[in-house]
């Protein structure tokens, strides 16, 4: 067809054909001998003195997985052990950021204790287990932008807890945040928190991941 005939053809069909004409012409092959994933290798770069914000879980570019407080916590501790993600954002009634909550914090262990304070197990609510707002330590986004990651660690090992959020203060939102499982994984170390009532210690966990990095 001329360069004549397309003008004259206008409308959608023109712009069918314009997309026809420079489609690829893709191959499709069989995966019949290819059997092991490609994983990041990012051992070599990977140490304390690395971008804080290289290991921040960056809210803005990964959608984070967030859960009402009133869900079950049965029913989200089946969630996070089908779908291996953790940790959860947990939200209040009016869709506001309530607290984080882990496989920790749904443990056996834990849930037995709470069993002890009075409440029976189908009743425990993700609000009953997770780490509340004002129990979680927060950098400043624009310091985690300056810093590097063995100064988080080192903040995150005197705060007692495992999860350190990201905050931009201006906006009032918050950006991102860190994981000491995560961390201990990525860095290849264990890091030591002193937690209210025992001394918490988090090793690198051995996954795939960490299996092949090293």
């Amino acid at each position: 067809m001329s360069n004549q005939s397309i003008e004259e053809c206008g409308g959608p069909f023109r712009f069918k054909f314009l997309e026809y004409l420079f489609m690829q012409n893709l191959h499709l092959y069989t995966a019949l001998e290819v059997d092991e994933l490609a994983w990041p290798d990012d051992s070599a770069s990977c140490n304390l003195d690395s971008p804080a914000s290289k290991f921040m879980v960056d809210f803005r570019q990964i959608k984070p997985i967030v859960y009402d407080a009133t869900t079950s916590a049965d029913e989200l501790k089946s969630f996070m052990l089908h779908s291996h993600i953790q940790p959860i954002s947990v939200l209040d009634s009016q869709s506001h950021f309530a607290g984080i909550v882990s496989l920790g914090e749904l443990s056996d262990q834990a849930l037995i204790r709470k069993q002890a304070e009075g409440f029976f197990r189908k009743e425990i609510k993700v609000s009953d287990v997770m780490i509340r707002r004002r129990d979680l330590p927060a950098f400043d986004a624009e310091e985690i932008q300056r810093a590097t990651i063995g100064d988080v660690v080192s903040a995150i090992k005197k705060s007692g807890c495992r999860f350190a959020l990201v905050l931009d203060r201006q906006t009032h939102q918050i950006q991102g945040i860190f994981s000491a499982d995560e961390l201990s994984e990525r860095l290849q170390r264990p890091i030591e928190i002193r937690d209210e009532s025992s001394f918490y210690r988090v090793f690198a966990p051995v996954s795939p991941y960490s299996q092949r990095i090293r």
